[in-house]
């Protein structure tokens, strides 16, 4: 048994036009298709939502493999890598404090970036999953002591500059730096200077410096103010507080390191 279907004429008895008006049901046509239109865009709809929550969990798992790509050796420390973008300063014309005369500011600004932090200590679980082994610390053999390289580097570099400024840091008396002699701070400087090539080239930074014109200079000169993708120090460095050593670290105590797997 069909529906009872009802038509309507095209004309009024005045003679304006109408609407065709077919029900089925109870149910015209005009609402059925509304109907049926919203229930299209409802599917297009879910499905653009699918899409774009399948984009995105993609996107955010593409963002974690590529920082675990990056660090191919395990850190306890690769939970704080955060990469941001950095505008570096030309350090020609606008200096920073970190290239003035020596001062008690300037040594604190340096010693601010490493020293009082560089010593972390870690759990066995971590150190068992270093590329090399690392000794314990005697007093709380539970945790292993290690130092991000970045410090070290920063060290270094310090002393580099200390170096430049050996009127002023070299003792007149014992003609000694930071505790060590003359022949000594030239091996030393020479083990920084290549500990800063080797991290220069391990980091490989392809940020394109860049050249533009200069009225000044009438020629193209080169421009060292560009941005630059960079792993976010200051990550590094709350990392290294929060996992600052809190054991003294007897060098002369003798314990043996896991062997290397």
């Amino acid at each position: 048994m069909h529906p009872k279907e009802t038509y309507e004429p095209l004309l009024s008895r005045d003679g304006e036009s109408v609407n065709l008006e077919l029900t089925s049901g109870g149910v015209s046509v005009r609402e059925r298709r509304q109907i049926r239109r919203r229930d299209l865009l409802l599917v297009v709809e879910t499905v653009l939502l699918f899409v774009v929550s399948v984009l995105w969990l993609r996107s955010t798992r593409s963002i974690s493999i590529a920082k675990e790509a990056c660090q191919v050796l395990y850190s306890p420390a690769q939970e704080a890598i955060v990469y941001e973008v950095k505008q570096f300063g030309n350090g020609i014309w606008d200096t920073t404090i970190y290239e003035d005369e020596p001062s008690e500011e300037v040594d604190q600004a340096w010693n601010d970036l490493y020293n009082d932090f560089g010593i972390s200590q870690i759990p066995e679980w971590q150190a068992d999953r270093l590329p090399n082994p690392s000794a314990p610390f005697p007093e709380n053999p539970e945790y292993y002591i290690v130092q991000l390289s970045a410090f070290h580097q920063m060290h270094c570099l310090n002393n580099i500059r200390k170096a430049l400024w050996s009127e002023h840091y070299v003792d007149p008396v014992t003609g000694e730096l930071d505790g060590l002699n003359s022949h000594q701070l030239r091996a030393h400087l020479n083990h920084c200077l290549d500990t800063l090539r080797q991290g220069i080239m391990c980091a490989g930074d392809v940020s394109p410096i860049v050249w533009h014109w200069s009225d000044e200079d009438q020629g193209d000169i080169i421009n060292l103010d560009i941005a630059h993708s960079c792993r976010s120090y200051d990550s590094l460095v709350t990392w290294a507080k929060e996992h600052k050593s809190q054991y003294h670290f007897n060098q002369t105590v003798h314990r043996k390191t896991k062997p290397v797997l």
